[in-house]
């Protein structure tokens, strides 16, 4: 079965006084290697939630760029992130960098600036498993809510990657959809998250 994807988009101000919804077409290369369909939300609370009705999407992907606020009013995917992440707890979700960041400030976390993390390149171990990836984040934090637990945790202790510890969702602080030499990593982090077997939460520990 064709797994149907939904896709939060970037919020970005564009010439002549208008915003648009966008995403880094790199998105369509990575999801190409799945059986899925990719939806992109507005970033409109009223037409995502009539997209999401008829869509009964498989799969959310929250993605990166910029940071999340709950000023709702003036910043519109915030508001979507945070409706995905209470109406859908039981529906995979993967948060990427922003989407981390929106997973953990949802859950009562705080965000604070850290350094050395604004990187072509930057070692990330998951399980038994040692990579490299990108890292493009100003913010971050270096412990978990009590509705997470850490995988991958950087040398000065900020988180790179959390799993939530009820439902099948996943933080990843860095950007898979990004050519690099770990990309098969990537194809397989997703793989196991989007298409898992059974209905227990997607264990990565043991990768």
């Amino acid at each position: 079965m064709t797994l149907r994807v939904a896709l939060v988009a970037q919020l970005t101000q564009a010439k002549h006084q208008e915003t648009h919804t966008s995403i880094d077409n790199n998105w369509f290369k990575l999801l190409s290697n799945f059986d899925c369909s990719v939806h992109i939300l507005p970033n409109h609370m009223l037409s995502a939630k009539k997209l999401l009705k008829t869509l009964k999407p498989d799969a959310f992907i929250l993605s990166g760029g910029g940071d999340f606020t709950f000023d709702f009013a003036n910043d519109p995917r915030s508001e979507l992130e945070h409706f995905i992440l209470t109406n859908y707890k039981d529906t995979p979700i993967l948060g990427v960098c922003r989407g981390m960041q929106a997973m953990h400030t949802i859950s009562g976390g705080v965000l604070k600036k850290v350094d050395g993390h604004v990187q072509k390149q930057y070692s990330i171990t998951l399980g038994c498993t040692t990579v490299s990836q990108n890292s493009y984040h100003d913010y971050g934090f270096d412990y978990c809510t009590e509705e997470y637990t850490p995988l991958s945790i950087a040398n000065d202790g900020v988180i790179k990657a959390f799993r939530h510890k009820k439902y099948n969702w996943l933080g990843i602080m860095w950007h898979p959809e990004r050519n690099n030499k770990a990309q098969d990593f990537n194809v397989e982090l997703i793989n196991k998250l989007f298409f898992k077997v059974n209905n227990e939460s997607t264990d990565f520990s043991s990768w």
